[in-house]
């Protein structure tokens, strides 16, 4: 895939002023020092996704995050120090988040460590 952006592409003389005059029709004001223009085919960092102009993928660093809580939280649910239902609900938040991506793939690979198999379950106690 070819990108189309350059380093070397310079905004024509203007265009900051009339974004500027743009932004203060809408009573918005503009951080000139931290505004950037930026080539959309790079991806744009957005609420933990990189959003690119055909779709949307969730930052690695936010995958590694995800992958040590769950793996935490899975020992925990383990250990018995975690009810299911609260196991549950952080698996399910992640998948909630994910899947504002095109993440198919990455959900499977991330929750097959999270399968629950026969035995898993932690042992309650008999004794009351």
């Amino acid at each position: 895939m070819t990108s189309h952006c350059s380093a070397t592409i310079k905004r024509p003389c203007g265009t900051g002023r009339a974004i500027t005059q743009r932004l203060a029709l809408l009573r918005l004001t503009m951080h000139e020092q931290a505004a950037q223009v930026s080539c959309t085919a790079t991806g744009v960092p957005w609420l933990g996704f990189d959003a690119f102009p055909e779709h949307r993928r969730i930052e690695a660093r936010k995958v590694r995050y995800a992958t040590q809580g769950l793996a935490e939280r899975y020992d925990a649910y383990l250990a018995g120090a975690m009810s299911f239902a609260a196991f549950d609900a952080c698996v399910k938040g992640w998948v909630n988040h994910a899947r504002y991506a095109d993440s198919w793939g990455l959900r499977g690979h991330m929750l097959v460590n999270a399968r629950l198999k026969p035995g898993d379950a932690p042992r309650r106690s008999t004794d009351r």
